[in-house]
């Protein structure tokens, strides 16, 4: 992020830009994935589906006929002293 700021500052005004899309347009029912996302519980955390929420966001990208590749998962485990074998 450092790289995108300058050490002075630029207090010229700008021009702001018109949205060129419709702010206020939303997904129909008829959208990939349209009905499915309606009943996701988003006020809480990972009480979602990941894959179908995952597939969903691929297809609303990519085109519905897109096929979603496999999910990957990774972890990250640091094992400590006491967790190590001792041969």
């Amino acid at each position: 992020m450092n790289a995108s700021f300058g050490t002075t500052c630029d207090p010229r005004p700008y021009t702001a830009v018109p949205a060129r899309v419709d702010l206020r347009e939303r997904n129909t029912s008829h959208a990939w994935g349209g009905r499915a996302s309606g009943g996701m519980n988003f006020a809480k955390e990972d009480a979602v589906d990941d894959r179908l929420l995952s597939e969903i966001v691929w297809r609303s990208v990519r085109g519905p006929d897109s096929a979603m590749p496999a999910p990957r998962h990774a972890a990250f485990v640091r094992t400590t002293g006491s967790d190590r074998d001792h041969d």
